[in-house]
């Protein structure tokens, strides 16, 4: 994802402090084989995914991220049908979200319509909605604001220009008396992070571009911001320390080195809205000891690309991560530096790794009891496609857990999901 922005602009949206967003609800009216009605609680913290293959896993991540992003326009979503019911937090600040994809036939051609509901509510009482519905002509309305705003009214439909499942809501602030980021997201890049290195591979690629230019910024969301804002303008090519970033820096201490470079060779001059622009793309990390070249990144084994993946990700998405595998590739200790730094943040996480289940920090009996949901895929008569169930602990599950959470025993976490046969 590529972000535009002007200088001014990057300095004020980034000086600001917002709630952490999460997600509390998901209700699954109808999507591909989900069992239609299947409705999920998540708390503030951590949540394993449990289950076999095939049993929808990381189609789950991939519905949360994208309930986290308020974007359905995801590539792997985008002409699927879906009905769905969901609802974000950011401290006292809440939005309702419903959306909805359906095949209609019209003169013999079958068309995608779209509707997306969107309510808003802030502490102060205040409450808008906002529909966006993809009609012929589109329809746009809105509920709890006085249309007369301009600025309102002028944001809502810029908004519009993006698919009534992926809206974008600016400018909402000041009639909220809030900022909208802390309930839509600042995470840019957040997406469910896959098991390999494939995300290290997709920003040492060509499709991973910065531009800088006198009028405008334009920057990936896997850049982190204190990285990004540290980038010279004047068209050289870039040498960068990646340890200013004091997580990225731990990452790369707890990989064997002292210091992380990224270079960037000499860019591309284009012309972009107007002025001129150095586009620069496919960077390339070097790693030292001691002030002396140890590894290029090429040079690095599956585990320490893996972990500095993960590092790079978790830099980016400060408000949640959700992780397909993350201990794949690592060592014991690696996979205890990571549980240590998911802290703070939403997370969703599959895992197979019995150590890794183990030193998961739940620290609050709420968490606990919303933090596992299993996931089974249901044969039906006749053939059909299998029903995938997806649910979260049942009461006496749950008051298992809270027990052993009393008694300081959460360190057998993996003997409790193995005596419930859920793991």
């Amino acid at each position: 994802m590529t972000t535009e922005t002007s200088p001014e602009l990057q300095a004020t949206t980034e000086a600001g402090s917002h709630p952490r967003r999460w997600l509390e609800r998901l209700k699954i009216n109808q999507f591909r084989s989900v069992e239609p009605g299947t409705e999920l609680h998540f708390s503030e913290g951590l949540h394993v995914v449990l289950g076999k293959n095939a049993t929808g896993k990381s189609t789950l991540l991939d519905l949360v991220a994208s309930a986290l992003n308020l974007n359905f326009g995801h590539r792997a979503f985008r002409d699927e049908p879906l009905d769905l019911e969901f609802v974000l937090r950011a401290g006292p600040h809440q939005i309702d979200v419903a959306v909805k994809r359906a095949a209609l036939t019209e003169s013999s051609a079958v068309t995608l319509r779209e509707e997306g509901r969107y309510t808003l509510r802030a502490p102060s009482g205040v409450e808008v909605t906002i529909l966006l519905a993809s009609d012929n002509p589109p329809r746009r309305i809105v509920k709890g604001a006085a249309l007369a705003l301009d600025a309102v009214d002028e944001s809502i439909a810029w908004s519009f220009k993006q698919a009534p499942l992926a809206p974008n809501l600016p400018a909402l602030g000041a009639l909220l008396n809030a900022d909208v980021r802390a309930i839509s997201g600042n995470d840019q890049a957040l997406h469910r992070m896959p098991e390999s290195d494939e995300l290290l591979k997709h920003i040492e690629g060509n499709s991973f571009e910065i531009c800088l230019g006198e009028s405008m910024w334009s920057r990936p969301g896997l850049l982190p911001d204190t990285i990004f804002r540290a980038l010279p303008s004047d068209g050289s090519a870039i040498d960068i320390s990646l340890v200013s970033e004091p997580l990225l820096a731990a990452f790369v201490r707890e990989m064997g080195f002292s210091e992380a470079r990224m270079y960037l060779g000499p860019p591309r001059v284009e012309q972009r809205y107007g002025s001129k622009s150095f586009v620069y793309s496919s960077p390339t990390f070097t790693f030292y000891r001691d002030g002396r070249l140890a590894r290029r990144g090429d040079q690095l084994s599956y585990g320490q690309r893996r972990l500095f993946a993960l590092g790079w990700y978790l830099v980016c998405n400060k408000e949640a991560a959700i992780l397909d595998e993350p201990s794949n590739g690592l060592h014991e200790s690696w996979i205890e530096f990571l549980v240590l730094q998911l802290r703070d943040r939403q997370v969703f996480l599959t895992s197979q790794n019995r150590e890794m289940l183990d030193m998961l920090p739940f620290s609050t009996e709420t968490e606990l009891s919303r933090g596992f949901v299993l996931c089974e895929s249901r044969p039906q008569p006749g053939g059909a496609e299998p029903t995938l169930h997806w649910r979260g602990l049942r009461d006496d599950e749950s008051a298992l857990m809270i027990k052993a959470l009393r008694a300081s025993r959460l360190d057998l976490v993996t003997d409790l999901l193995r005596a419930l046969n859920l793991w």
